[in-house]
């Protein structure tokens, strides 16, 4: 499913980082899916990050609707993104499930 997540930086003149796609792609890059034991960025289960301000919003897609790990997933992609960026602002996460039904497998459009 994917989460979205917002974050914020600290203003440079305060010598502080900047809030960018990159740096939440590497606190992502830290977070593990518990299942399959690789970070959420190499899975490609990354889909958006968007930046407003101080706030940051991330989509994280997860693998199945009824994962049972996914407010697990939720918090560790909150705390990573706050250890890496300590002024981050409200947090919002959205963890869609990817859900492709066979139909759709075998007779794509």
């Amino acid at each position: 499913m994917p989460v979205a997540v917002k974050l914020l930086f600290l203003k440079p003149n305060f010598g502080e980082i900047m809030l960018t796609k990159e740096s939440v792609l590497n606190a992502l890059s830290k977070v593990n899916d518990p299942d399959l034991h690789k970070d959420l960025v190499t899975l490609g289960m990354v889909k958006e990050i968007n930046i407003n301000g101080e706030n940051v919003s991330v989509t994280i897609e997860l693998t199945t609707p009824a994962c049972p790990l996914k407010e697990r997933i939720e918090q560790d992609c909150v705390d990573a993104i706050k250890k890496e960026n300590p002024s981050a602002g409200k947090i919002s996460r959205l963890m869609p499930a990817l859900v492709l039904s066979l139909f759709s497998v075998l007779f794509p459009l």
